[in-house]
C-alpha cells in the first residue's frame, strides 16, 4: 500500500523477508512472484543478486519495514496471532490513497475488497485530502531545543 507497516506477534513465530527497494533496484519481482524461502532461480535469476533480511518474529516481538519494502512471511508455530497495521501520513497518504482505489476500482492485488468497505475508504480518502495531515513537521532545531 505504499506506508510503512508494522506487526507485532502475539502468538507462534512468524519468519519474514524484508528487502530494500532501493539497494535491490532491478533485482526485484513482483509481489508474490518469488518464494523468498525457496526461491526458484532459474525462473527469477535477479533475485540470486537481492539483498534482503531474513528473521524469525517471536511472539512479544515486533517488526517494522518502511514504505516500499519487498515482503514475505511464513508462519512457523502455531497458531499464529499477529496484530498489524500501516502507517498512513503527510508523506505517503496520496500513494495510499492511489493503491487502495485502484484495489476498489479494478482489484488490482486480488484482495476482493467489498464494496461497502471501498465505499467506506472514500471518507478516510476525504479526511486525507482535507487536511488531516497539513500540520508542519517539526524542524530539527526545534526538536532538538525540546529537548
Amino acid at each position: 500500500l505504499r506506508g510503512s507497516s508494522w506487526q507485532v506477534q502475539i502468538a507462534g513465530e512468524k519468519r519474514w523477508t524484508l528487502c530494500d527497494p532501493v539497494i535491490n533496484e532491478g533485482k526485484l519481482y513482483d509481489p508474490g512472484d518469488v518464494d523468498t524461502f525457496s526461491p526458484d532461480l532459474t525462473k527469477f535469476p535477479r533475485f540470486a543478486d537481492t539483498v534482503c533480511y531474513d528473521d524469525i518474529v517471536s511472539a512479544g516481538e515486533m517488526v517494522f519495514y518502511p514504505g516500499d519494502y519487498w515482503h514475505q512471511t511464513l508462519n512457523l508455530k502455531m497458531p499464529t496471532i499477529s496484530i498489524s497495521g500501516t502507517v498512513v501520513d503527510n508523506n505517503n497518504f496520496e500513494a495510499v490513497t492511489n493503491e487502495l482505489q485502484a484495489q476498489c476500482s479494478y482489484n488490482k492485488w486480488k484482495w476482493h475488497l467489498s464494496n461497502p468497505l471501498c465505499d467506506a475508504l472514500q471518507d478516510c480518502f476525504d479526511l486525507w485530502e482535507d487536511g488531516l495531515f497539513d500540520e508542519p513537521r517539526p524542524s530539527e532545531s526545534t526538536q532538538r531545543s525540546e529537548l
